[in-house]
């Protein structure tokens, strides 16, 4: 497995770098890239989701994939953008 393509911004944010930009619970995120392809956010903590920090790494057509109980949070951040909502121990193809 190569590494190099994953780097871990701070506590359990997580960008890969691949054929996609994913990122998982942009935290503290520094610079404004507007690179995600995909934003996934793991549960409500501030530490998971920073609204911040999400508008930083999105663009035009993020698709943004959060668990179902965060609809309202995710609503007022992800606008029109493709919003993806998750129940526990559900599963989804999202590499489309």
């Amino acid at each position: 497995m190569n590494t190099a393509n994953i780097t871990v911004n701070t506590q359990s944010s997580i960008r890969i770098d691949g054929s996609k930009v994913l990122y998982f619970d942009p935290f503290q995120i520094a610079s404004q890239s507007h690179d995600a392809d995909l934003v996934f956010i793991t549960h409500s903590h501030y530490d998971h989701f920073d609204p911040e920090s999400v508008s930083k790494v999105s663009k035009a057509d993020t698709v943004f994939i959060a668990p179902a109980s965060m609809e309202q949070e995710m609503r007022k951040i992800a606008g029109d953008v493709e919003l993806i909502l998750m129940e526990p121990g559900a599963t989804r193809d999202v590499s489309e």
